[in-house]
């Protein structure tokens, strides 16, 4: 029995960007734990570039958190910048259309990337004393529709 190989192949993803700054107050070190409905959050897709001489994708997605410090509404409690990176190949391009592999770079990697930020996201949280926090799902797929034909593929070689 033969194996079925996908045209389009996630290689490798990595995590690229994490920066997290807080109040050293006793507002931020008072929080037991984060109210969801108050994180604002901020999605942004990467530019997806093609390695013409690896033949390869890479393109990513990035996060913006924030708390409101409900004294000063231009401040913060925190602030959360992520990002992740990751690689893409196509097994053989001569059986793929332009149209769909253009719709795999440009909306699947997010999608497929966008779970593996938000674990990191979600975990960071637990970890830094800030009890649960789940990271809300997006619909990713709609938000790439609204922004996609912004997004140009990069050529690199």
């Amino acid at each position: 029995m033969g194996s079925v190989n996908a045209a389009f192949q996630f290689v490798s993803y990595k995590i690229d960007l994490f920066q997290f700054a807080a109040r050293q107050d006793l507002h931020f070190l008072g929080l037991d734990a984060l109210d969801s409905e108050k994180v604002e959050m901020k999605i942004s897709f990467r530019s997806p570039i093609f390695d013409i001489s690896n033949a390869i994708y890479m393109g990513g997605i990035e996060a913006r958190l924030t708390y409101p410090f409900e004294k000063e509404k231009e401040e913060s409690l925190f602030d959360l910048q992520a990002g992740i990176e990751g690689i893409f190949q196509v097994a053989d391009k001569s059986q793929m259309e332009p149209n769909l592999e253009e719709d795999l770079v440009k909306y699947q990697i997010p999608a497929i990337l966008f779970p593996y930020l938000r674990s990191a996201v979600t975990g960071f949280f637990a970890a830094a004393g800030l009890g649960s926090f789940i990271f809300p799902l997006i619909n990713v797929r709609e938000m790439g529709k609204r922004i996609g034909d912004s997004l140009e593929i990069k050529f690199v070689e």
